[in-house]
């Protein structure tokens, strides 16, 4: 099953792409570098671009 890890380049960076990496075997991520916490605040025009882009190869992979 694909997932998602999206870190904040102001908090935390890669650490949730690392530790979902350690679980799962269909990781992909991206740290967005102009966010803090709430990266669905802050950047959610990019954090919608990353979820379509995500969904749209998962349900391509599911077909």
């Amino acid at each position: 099953m694909p997932a998602l890890a999206v870190g904040c380049g102001q908090a935390g960076g890669p650490a949730p792409l690392d530790s979902l990496a350690q679980v799962a075997s269909d990781v992909r991520g991206e740290v967005v570098a102009e966010s803090g916490h709430y990266i669905a605040e802050e950047q959610p025009d990019r954090l919608a671009a990353l979820l379509l882009d995500f969904f749209e190869r998962a349900s391509v992979r599911a077909s």
